[in-house]
Parts: structure tokens; sequence; C-alpha cells
């Protein structure tokens, strides 16, 4: 053990030793016999050059929301924070959930809108001449339009006030349909039986129908709803509506092809709409005027 820390102890020195120090240096330089003047010469030689680069400046750092959170945590009065940050470079983010999450953290309404202000400032070294170009705003965006309404007896058409639109993708519906095709033969079964046997009373039959029509809507509805909880099914079913005169508008749609299913009120009866697979590029006016099921409603407001 004693001899390991001799050894230890032995390498230590000879590697402090092996590093001159500045007495050292004086003391052989002394002993070469070189005169003061030459001594000088040589520390002037050995000093940095005013040729060589100065240590880089450091700019100071951006203000961001998270050095105003911890200002405001370290008791900085809203008078001081704001100062600061008009006097600083800021860059901030002022997005809704950026401006929640800063009131959470304590900071003032004072220091918000100071931040908002200064977000809202250009950049230091941006002018704006004569000579720039002037660029148009961007054209706000088309959508493909449609109209919905139910075709009467002489060939005029009676919209659909207000109907419900169901955009659903095209590789989606088919169960949809098939439930709508379903329903709709039994209804025209019953229609016809009572026509061939007498039995059944229209009125009834018409009921059921309406009856079957609103329960229908209300599925869809409520398949809209929970398709609207997670942003990875919200697309799976798009609710829009028609306008009072039976117009609409496909904003908001996603999916590349899709159909529409509209359920609603013409003339004297209440009605159900299946369009063929249509596309976000379609350049006419999409028309849903032949319904796939039409019940007699009584409550139907008319023209």
């Amino acid at each position: 053990m004693k001899e390991a820390f001799r050894t230890g102890l032995f390498a230590l020195i000879v590697m402090l030793l092996g590093q001159p120090s500045l007495r050292s240096q004086q003391t052989s330089t002394g002993s070469s016999g070189e005169s003061p003047a030459a001594i000088r010469r040589a520390a002037k030689s050995q000093a940095p050059s005013s040729n060589q680069a100065s240590p880089a400046v450091v700019q100071p750092a951006s203000l961001t929301n998270n050095t105003v959170i911890v200002m405001t945590k370290a008791g900085l009065s809203q008078d001081v924070i704001v100062s600061s940050i008009n006097s600083h470079e800021a860059s901030f983010k002022t997005e809704p959930d950026d401006l929640v999450a800063l009131k959470k953290a304590g900071v003032g309404d004072k220091v918000i809108e100071a931040m908002l202000a200064k977000s809202q400032q250009k950049p230091k070294g941006l002018t704006v001449t004569s000579d720039s170009v002037n660029v148009p705003p961007p054209s706000p965006p088309t959508f493909p339009t449609g109209f919905v309404a139910a075709e009467i007896g002489n060939g005029d058409l009676k919209p659909a006030r207000f109907a419900s639109l169901f955009v659903i993708p095209a590789d989606r519906a088919s169960q949809f349909i098939e439930a709508i095709g379903n329903l709709r033969d039994k209804i025209e079964d019953e229609k016809e039986k009572a026509k061939r046997t007498g039995f059944g009373m229209p009125d009834v039959i018409e009921g059921q129908c309406l009856i079957a029509l609103t329960q229908l809507k209300l599925a869809v509805l409520k398949a809209c709803a929970d398709a609207g909880k997670s942003p990875d099914t919200a697309q799976n079913l798009l609710l829009l509506n028609a306008d009072e005169a039976g117009h609409f508008t496909l904003a908001g749609v996603r999916s590349e092809r899709f159909v529409i299913i509209g359920i609603g009120k013409a003339g004297m009866n209440s009605a159900l709409w299946i369009s063929s697979p249509l596309t976000m590029s379609e350049q006419k006016e999409i028309k849903l005027t032949q319904p796939t099921l039409s019940c007699y409603d009584k409550d139907a407001v008319t023209d």
C-alpha cells in the first residue's frame, strides 16, 4: 500500500514539474544572459495583436412566454414586466391556447396586453417603401354548392328549408344507404298491399313512414355527434345545414369522395335524399331534387 502511494505521489510530482511556472521561466530567462530590453521585446511579441479577432458579443435573447412566466413567478410587478417587454426584442406565442396558459401561470392582463401589442409590431429593420410590390391578398377558398328540394307534380320545386345534410365518405356510406333502402322498400310494400287488398289505412302507413324517418334522422344525428368527439373520426360523418331556400355549401369537407344524405321537409312532405358519389372538385351546382323516401307530414310548412 505504501509503495503504491509513493509511486502515485512520484507520478504527481513529475506531472507538476513538467509544467514550468512563470517563476521558473523568469529564472531560465535571467540565466540566459539576455538584457532587460530583449526581455521586453520578447514579451511584446507575445502580446495579442490588434488584428486578432475580438471575442464575439453575445446578443441578448428574445423574450418568450416562458421568460414572462418566470418574471411573474419571481414577484416582479406588472409595470416592470411591461417595461421589459417594451424595451427588448420578443418572440411571443399568442394563440388562444397560449394566452390561456399564461393566465393559468398567473400572468396579469396588463402584461398579456403588452405581449399582444409587441407581437403585432413589425420586426426592427423591416422597412416598407413606395417601391414595394403590392401583393394582392389570397383569394378566399371556394367550395362546391348545392340545392335540395322536392319536385312536385307540376314540375315545381319545393325547397327543403333548413334540411340536415350528412356528408359521409363514399367508402363508409353503404351501411346508411342499405338501411334507407330497406326502410323505403318496407314502406312501399305496405302501400302497395293496401292498394291491392283494400286493407290498411293510408294515413296510418304515412304516419309509420314519418316515425321511421324521424327515428332515422335521430340515429344519424347521434352517430354524427359520436364521430365528432375524436379528430380521427370527425370526418366519418359531417353535419351541414341548408338555408331557408334549400341552398348549402360544402365547407369543411375533407373526404375526396363522399355521399350526401339529406333529411328535411319540402312542401307537405318530410323526405330523404341520397346523392350519387361526389368530389370536392364539382364545378356545377349539386342538385338533390328526387327524394329517395317521402312521407306525408301534416305539420310541414308549405310555401
